[in-house]
């Protein structure tokens, strides 16, 4: 029978085997090989591991709990994954972590904040809680929005982790332990790095291009991530196509921050912006923020009203 609960594990591996063990010793689950990648953490005596929030049961090819974000899609089961097409669609872990994402729609999309350096620049600021830069540069604006969209718990982190410094001030994508390598040093508990391109989720800080100053981009994920082909010369080119706000973008009416598509495509085993531009690095995500149900339904109709230009 499908569990219907989350489940903390321990992993305790022997050579040629792997036995999974439920804490509370009256049980054991037995994962089968088809069975649903775990959350692995480094733990003294072995491995911890959570069950996502979604379980599927190999045993019968059926979800066995209800997709956390259903009540998002009244049309769709909340029992169907990836709407029913796994072709055309991916849903990592059926999470979507949305505060910092809200915050930067409501505070700086259309706005008609131009491009340029806000902290330590001609802004002048440092950070504070609250404050709208009037002017942003890439990363600058993903980190504002991670600082002002979330609770003081995580607050504190991002000052105790190097994520912001212990008084709060930014630290840039280029400055170690700044930007990429702030999320790549995560061990999964707080963030992790993604490289894989289809398991983007909602307000991932995306990197694309290289870390050094005005050399590439970041840009907060809006959107599911939208399989793709075109034709080029006669050859079968994969695309990957989101949405996100970007400072330069499309909605703005002046170019400053707002939306903006963005689509790779698949060069040489590289992901390249518009098959020669930035390549894509990764998604920075946060894996201890969630949001509610009222945020879950705001976001799209937010988000909306930023392409539609309402």
């Amino acid at each position: 029978m499908p569990l219907l609960y989350s489940l903390r594990l321990l992993f305790i591996e022997r050579p040629g085997t792997a036995t999974h063990t439920n804490l509370p010793k009256s049980r054991v689950l037995r994962i089968l090989l088809w069975g649903q990648v775990l959350l692995e953490r480094s733990h003294a005596r072995g491995r911890q591991a959570e069950i996502p929030t979604t379980w599927d049961d190999p045993a019968i090819g059926r979800w066995g709990s209800v997709d956390p974000l259903a009540v998002k899609f009244p049309w769709i089961s909340g029992y169907a994954a990836f709407n029913n097409n796994p072709i055309l669609f991916v849903d990592p872990d059926g999470r979507q972590n949305i505060p910092a994402l809200i915050w930067a729609v409501k505070n700086m999309a259309k706005k008609g904040i131009p491009f340029g350096v806000w902290y330590g620049g001609s802004g002048g600021w440092s950070y504070k809680p609250g404050i709208v830069p009037t002017e942003t540069v890439c990363y600058e604006s993903c980190w504002t929005s991670y600082m002002n969209g979330t609770n003081v718990p995580t607050l504190c982190n991002f000052k105790n982790t190097g994520f912001a410094t212990k008084s709060g001030g930014f630290i840039g994508r280029s400055r170690a332990p700044g930007g990429m390598s702030w999320f790549k040093t995560g061990d999964g508990a707080d963030r992790q790095f993604v490289t894989d391109i289809t398991k983007g989720e909602l307000g991932d800080t995306t990197f694309m291009g290289e870390t050094g100053d005005m050399a590439g981009h970041a840009v907060l994920l809006a959107s599911g991530i939208t399989k793709g082909s075109i034709e080029v010369d006669g050859k079968t080119i994969e695309t990957m196509t989101f949405y996100a706000l970007s400072t330069s973008s499309d909605t703005d009416k002046d170019g400053g921050y707002g939306g903006r598509t963005f689509t790779f495509q698949k060069i040489d085993g590289k992901w390249l912006l518009d098959g020669n531009g930035y390549e894509f690095k990764g998604f920075g995500q946060m894996t201890n923020i969630d949001a509610t149900d009222e945020q879950r339904k705001e976001v799209n109709k937010l988000i909306e009203n930023v392409k539609t230009g309402n």
